[in-house]
């Protein structure tokens, strides 16, 4: 063999390898680039759907709450609870109390105490 022909052939040898040596880095820095934004889309993705997530259950916190509220201080229901009189406790506390429960399915129970502790009123 003679030199020219050695070094075309070690030239060549030598630019495939960085070739592919090229190829496979820039393969792997894309790669990861493109892994690192997805991984920050989704993280974006995910913190707005746990703000919204959160901001939903604290409206709907604040909501049941007023509800709960308009409820216990309906007209003559603290009368009806101070005389102990389950007729008129009924009477004012369960057609609201069947509405919110329609509204909110976690809404299980609504009870009613004395101040001795004694359970006047308890709708399921």
């Amino acid at each position: 063999m003679n030199i020219p022909y050695k070094t075309r052939h070690n030239t060549l040898i030598l630019t495939s390898i960085v070739l592919i040596v090229a190829w496979a880095v820039v393969y792997l820095f894309l790669n990861y680039e493109l892994n690192n934004s997805l991984d920050r889309q989704f993280q974006k993705v995910a913190s707005s759907a746990k703000n919204l997530f959160e901001t939903n259950l604290e409206h709907e916190k604040k909501e049941m709450q007023l509800r709960l509220e308009e409820l216990v201080n309906s007209e003559g229901l603290a009368k009806a609870v101070s005389n102990r009189d389950y007729e008129s406790i009924a009477s004012i506390v369960l057609s609201p109390y069947n509405k919110l429960k329609q509204i909110q399915d976690s809404l299980n129970i609504l009870t009613f105490r004395s101040n001795d502790g004694i359970t006047l009123f308890r709708a399921h």
